[in-house]
C-alpha cells in the first residue's frame, strides 16, 4: 500500500492486463472535497429564510442527507489521488477507469475503487535485417504525361454545346426533383447542379438516362437506391426524377505544345518543361522512398510482435484517426457531416474503414516500445526540450508557455516518442532491400 499526504493507494494486477487501484481518502482530505462542493453547489439551493447561497452547510445536509455533497467531493480530490497512484505504481494507462465507490463517510474517509486497463506487454524478435523491397524510384514518361494532363485539365476551357444532344462526358447543368410514392424527399432537389455523364455523382443509372437529352427538355428519371443507401429511409426504393436540362458543355483542354509550355511554366518549349517536371517528379519519388520504407517496416513490425491488444487501443486509434481526417476536411473548408452526406456514406463505416490500419499501427508502435526498451534506447532532457521547442514553432506558441501547459504525463509521454522514434531508426538502418523476384523462365520449344 503506497502511503502519501491525505490517502492511501494500493494496486491489485487482474487477468487480461488489468489493474484494480484501492484509494482510501483519509477524513481530513475528504472534508476539503466537501467544502469545496458546498462552495460550488450552495448558490443553486433554496431553502426558506435564507438568501440563495447563504444557507449553512449543516442544514443543507440535515434537509438533504450527509450524503449530498459526496459525489461532487470525490470529483474534487480523487483525480490528484489517481493520477499520483498511476504514477508512483508506474502504471501505463489505456483508457478511462472505472470507478466504484464502496465506502463513503466523512468521518471515516472514503474507498474508491478504479480498475483500469493497462498497456500490453510485447515480445519481439528478429527486428534487425528486416527485408523489404525498395520503392521504384524511376520517372516513366506516364507519370510526366499524367502532370502534363492535369495542367491541361485545369487550363481546359469549357464550350457551349448547342447543335446536338447530351453525350457521355459532357458537363451538363440541371434542374432536378427527386420523388418517392410521389412525395418530394429532403434533400431531392438542385437548381442548375452541374453533372459530369459519367462521373458517377449521382445514383446508379441516372446519369445514362440523360443522354439524348436537348437543352430545355423534360425528362422523368426512373431510378432506384442502393440497398447500402447512407439515408435509411430512402435505402432500395425506386425514385422518379423529373429534370430539365439547362445547359451543356464540353472541356476543350489546350495542346500539349511549346505555347502551352510558355503559358504554364518558365520555359520556352514542351521539352524543357518536361525535363523539369522529371527533376521534380524524381525528387519527390526520393523524398517519399523513406516514409515508404517506414511504412513497409512498420507492417513487418506489427505482424512479428507477439501481443494481446486490448479493443480499447485500437479504438481510441480509430478516434485519433477519424480526428485527423475530420481537421483535414476541415482545413478545406468541409465538416465531415458533408462528406459522409455527399458519398453516401456513415460515420460507422468510416471508422470500420479504419480499424484494420489502426490495428496495425497500435501493434507496430507496441513492437517500437519493445524495441526501445530492450535496446535501452533513452530520451535526454536535451532532446525532450528541442522537441518542445519544434512544437512551439509548428503551434507558434512561446516555449515556456508549452512547457508550463505541459503536464509531467504528457512530458514522459514526449520522451517515449523520442524513444520509438530512435528504434525505428534502429530497424531502418538494419533493413536490407528484398531482392527482385527472378521472372519466370520462357521455355521455347524448337
Amino acid at each position: 500500500m503506497l502511503e502519501l499526504k491525505g490517502y492511501t493507494a494500493g494496486v491489485e494486477r487482474m487477468d487480461g492486463a488489468k489493474a484494480k487501484i484501492t484509494i482510501i481518502i483519509e477524513p481530513e482530505t475528504f472534508e476539503k472535497g466537501l467544502k469545496r462542493s458546498y462552495e460550488l453547489n450552495r448558490k443553486k439551493i433554496d431553502i426558506p429564510g435564507f438568501r440563495k447561497g447563504k444557507v449553512p452547510r449543516r442544514l443543507i445536509e440535515a434537509q438533504f442527507g450527509k450524503e449530498f455533497f459526496y459525489e461532487d467531493a470525490i470529483n474534487e480530490v480523487l483525480p490528484e489521488a489517481y493520477d499520483k497512484a498511476v504514477d508512483e505504481h508506474g502504471l501505463n494507462v489505456v483508457d478511462r477507469p472505472e470507478i466504484a465507490v464502496p465506502e463513503a463517510d466523512a468521518s471515516d474517509g472514503v474507498v474508491v475503487e478504479a480498475t483500469v486497463q493497462l498497456k500490453p506487454e510485447a515480445k519481439i524478435e528478429g527486428y534487425k535485417g528486416l527485408e523489404y523491397a525498395p520503392p521504384n524510384l524511376v520517372v516513366t514518361d506516364e507519370d510526366i504525361n499524367n502532370v502534363i494532363e492535369g495542367e491541361r485539365n485545369k487550363n481546359a476551357r469549357f464550350v457551349p454545346v448547342e447543335d446536338r444532344p447530351v453525350q457521355m462526358g459532357d458537363i451538363t447543368r440541371i434542374d432536378f426533383e427527386g420523388f418517392v410514392d410521389d412525395e418530394p424527399f429532403e434533400g431531392g432537389k438542385g437548381e442548375d447542379h452541374e453533372l459530369i455523364i459519367g462521373g458517377g455523382r449521382f445514383i446508379p443509372g441516372f446519369e445514362e438516362q440523360l443522354i439524348g437529352m436537348n437543352i430545355g427538355e423534360n425528362r422523368d428519371i426512373n431510378v432506384s437506391f442502393p440497398e447500402e443507401y447512407h439515408a435509411v429511409h430512402l435505402a432500395g426504393k425506386p425514385a422518379v426524377f423529373k429534370v430539365t436540362l439547362n445547359a451543356c458543355n464540353i472541356k476543350e483542354l489546350p495542346d500539349a505544345d511549346d505555347d502551352f509550355a510558355q503559358s504554364v511554366s518558365d520555359f520556352d518549349t514542351l521539352d524543357e518543361y518536361k525535363d523539369d517536371i522529371k527533376a521534380k517528379l524524381s525528387e519527390d519519388k526520393k523524398n517519399s522512398a523513406e516514409h515508404a520504407k517506414e511504412e513497409a517496416l512498420a507492417a513487418l513490425l506489427a505482424e512479428r510482435v507477439e501481443v494481446d491488444v486490448p479493443d480499447v487501443m485500437i479504438e481510441t486509434e480509430v478516434n485519433h484517426m477519424v480526428d485527423g481526417f475530420s481537421r483535414n476536411l476541415a482545413g478545406r473548408g468541409m465538416k465531415i457531416e458533408h462528406y459522409l452526406q455527399f458519398m453516401g456514406g456513415t460515420i460507422e463505416g468510416l471508422r470500420e474503414s479504419y480499424r484494420e490500419m489502426a490495428k496495425r499501427n497500435v501493434r507496430a508502435r507496441l513492437a517500437l516500445e519493445a524495441i526501445a526498451a530492450a535496446e535501452n534506447l533513452t530520451a535526454d532532457d536535451n532532446e525532450i526540450d528541442a522537441e518542445i521547442t519544434s512544437m512551439a514553432e509548428r503551434y507558434n506558441m512561446e516555449i515556456d508557455r508549452l512547457k508550463a501547459a505541459m503536464s509531467p504525463r504528457e512530458t514522459k509521454s514526449l520522451g517515449v516518442d523520442i524513444r520509438v522514434q530512435k528504434a525505428m531508426t534502429l530497424v531502418m538502418e538494419n533493413a536490407v532491400e528484398a531482392d527482385p523476384v527472378p521472372a519466370d523462365p520462357i521455355n521455347i520449344e524448337e
